[in-house]
């Protein structure tokens, strides 16, 4: 289960990364692209930390439980942002 969790965090912090670079090359210079850009990079940087987290449990490192619940929390408010966001 936790190989699955990392493979799909890094598959959604390629996909923030991808959406942030998109956003930032697509439109003008208005704030929806700054708010588009920081939100596919905290996407991108919560995945990860998901990714980091399951490959120190994986390592049976202590941080990796200390961080797990951490990242998720911080997942579930950038996607709380970003429905936020779109539904202004």
């Amino acid at each position: 289960m936790k190989t699955i969790i990392f493979y799909l965090a890094l598959i959604a912090s390629v996909a923030g990364i991808l959406i942030a670079i998109t956003a930032l090359a697509g439109f003008g210079g208005n704030s929806k692209t700054e708010t588009a850009v920081f939100l596919g990079f905290m996407f991108a940087v919560s995945n990860a930390a998901i990714a980091y987290s399951v490959h120190m449990i994986r390592k049976g490192k202590d941080i990796g439980h200390k961080a797990y619940p951490a990242s998720l929390v911080s997942l579930l408010l950038v996607i709380l942002m970003i429905y936020r966001w779109w539904s202004v």
